[in-house]
């Protein structure tokens, strides 16, 4: 958990300062964060059955989606200049 926040905090500050990886490493975050948010959604049920199996929808997802989306649209331009 504290890796994931590393990483976001990094990734803000790249993009604040607009370092050259910064779009990179924003892609990489937007996707570790889905997969992570999948794996709580539907892994950890499995793992933790305490009272049936039950499905959180985790926001997120929701929120990471246009975040993924604008640093694709935008990668091209910030490696251009």
């Amino acid at each position: 958990m504290l890796f994931l926040f590393l990483v976001k905090a990094l990734v803000a500050i790249g993009l604040w300062f607009e370092k050259d990886w910064a779009v990179k490493l924003a892609i990489g975050d937007a996707w570790l964060g889905m997969l992570l948010c999948v794996a709580v959604m539907i892994v950890l049920p499995f793992i933790y059955n305490s009272a049936g199996f039950n499905i959180n929808l985790r926001l997120e997802v929701v929120a990471l989606i246009p975040y993924l989306q604008v640093m694709k649209r935008i990668r091209s331009d910030w490696e251009s200049t």
